[in-house]
C-alpha cells in the first residue's frame, strides 16, 4: 500500500483534509508502478510520466520519436493504450534505481 502510514488526517473549514507526507515518494513509486505494470501504458499514465519529468508535449515526443500532435491525441486518450514503439521506448528505464533523475539526465541532452 502507498499510503500505508505517510498522511494525516485532519479537519479544515471545508471538512476533513488529507495531507500526503512525502509527496515526492509517493510519485515516484507511482512512476514505478507504471513502468514495471505488465499493463500498456495508457494517455493518462502518459500525461503523468511527462509532469513528472517537467517535460513538454514536444519534448516528450522527442523522446518517444512522434511529433507533438502525436503525444497530445495519445494524452487525450486518457485510457487507450499509447502506440507499443512509445510504450517500450518509455520502458527502456525501468531498471533504473532513481528513474526520475536517469530520465531528466538523459532526456535534457535530447
Amino acid at each position: 500500500m502507498l499510503l500505508a502510514k505517510g498522511y494525516t488526517v485532519h479537519e479544515t473549514s471545508y471538512g476533513q483534509g488529507l495531507s500526503i507526507q512525502d509527496a515526492d515518494g509517493l510519485h515516484t513509486l507511482v512512476l514505478r508502478e507504471i513502468i514495471t505494470s505488465p499493463h500498456p501504458i495508457c494517455g493518462q499514465e502518459l500525461r503523468f510520466i511527462r509532469s513528472m519529468l517537467d517535460l513538454s508535449q514536444e519534448g516528450m515526443g522527442k523522446i518517444i520519436g512522434v511529433q507533438r500532435l502525436q503525444v497530445t491525441r495519445m494524452e487525450a486518450n486518457r485510457k487507450k493504450p499509447i502506440t507499443p514503439s512509445a510504450d517500450r521506448a518509455i520502458r527502456m528505464f525501468s531498471p533504473c534505481n532513481n528513474m526520475t533523475a536517469t530520465w531528466r539526465i538523459a532526456f535534457l541532452n535530447c
